[in-house]
C-alpha cells in the first residue's frame, strides 16, 4: 500500500467518468433551497426582446444571493418597464418583478410618485442597495403537449417539485435544477 508515481499514460485508454449521471451530477449548478434572501445586483444589462408582433426593451439582471453577509448563490432574471399582461389579465413576469423593484427601491415614495421614476433611477438604486426576494428552486422539465397547444414555446418549462420525493425522481431523471426569483420586496435585513 501506498503511493507510488504511475506514467499518466497508462490511463489514456480508460473512460474518464463511470457514467452520464455522474458527469451531470458534479456539473449540476449549485442553487438555494425556497425562501426569502438578500439580494444583490452583480450586473445589470439592457435587453431588446423582439417577436413577429411585439418589440420590448427591459433589463437583465444577475442577483447574488445572501445569508447574512455571504453569497450562497446566482439568480438570473429578466424584467421590463413595458407593461405586458397574461391571457388572463394579470402582469406577466417581467412586469411584476420590475414593478415590485421600483417599490422595493423607492419605498419611501407614494405610489403616484413611483410611477414617475426613471429607469436609471430605479437601475442605480438597485445597484446601489440591497433588496430582497423569494427565490424559488426548480426543474427544467420537458414542456408537454398541453403546453405547447396553450402557447407555450420552449422545450422545457420550469416546474417546482411538489414533494421531497417528486424532487428525488426529477434528479433522477437528470432535470437541471434552477432558481427563480419570484417576488421583490424592500429589504429586510436578517435577525441574528
Amino acid at each position: 500500500m501506498g503511493i507510488e508515481n504511475t506514467p499518466i499514460e497508462q490511463f489514456f485508454a480508460d473512460k474518464a467518468a463511470s457514467s452520464s449521471s455522474a458527469v451531470r451530477e458534479a456539473n449540476a449548478s449549485r442553487t438555494v433551497q425556497t425562501g426569502s434572501y438578500t439580494l444583490l445586483v452583480s450586473k445589470a444589462e439592457g435587453k431588446t426582446w423582439s417577436n413577429e408582433t411585439n418589440v420590448r426593451e427591459g433589463v437583465h439582471f444577475t442577483l447574488s444571493i445572501l445569508k447574512g453577509e455571504k453569497k450562497i448563490g446566482t439568480v438570473f432574471t429578466d424584467m421590463s418597464w413595458i407593461e405586458a399582461r397574461f391571457k388572463n389579465g394579470n402582469l406577466d413576469t417581467k412586469s411584476k418583478l420590475w414593478l415590485q423593484l421600483v417599490k422595493a427601491t423607492h419605498s419611501d415614495l407614494k405610489p403616484d410618485e413611483q410611477a414617475n421614476l426613471t429607469v436609471q433611477q430605479v437601475i442605480d438604486a438597485a445597484t446601489k442597495y440591497p433588496f430582497s426576494g423569494y427565490v424559488i428552486e426548480q426543474y427544467m422539465v420537458p414542456a408537454t403537449d398541453e403546453d405547447k397547444a396553450n402557447g407555450y414555446y420552449a422545450e422545457f418549462k420550469r416546474k417546482s417539485a411538489k414533494t421531497e420525493d417528486e424532487a428525488v425522481e426529477y434528479r433522477k431523471a437528470g432535470y437541471k435544477v434552477v432558481n427563480t426569483l419570484s417576488n421583490i420586496y424592500a429589504h429586510k435585513p436578517e435577525s441574528v
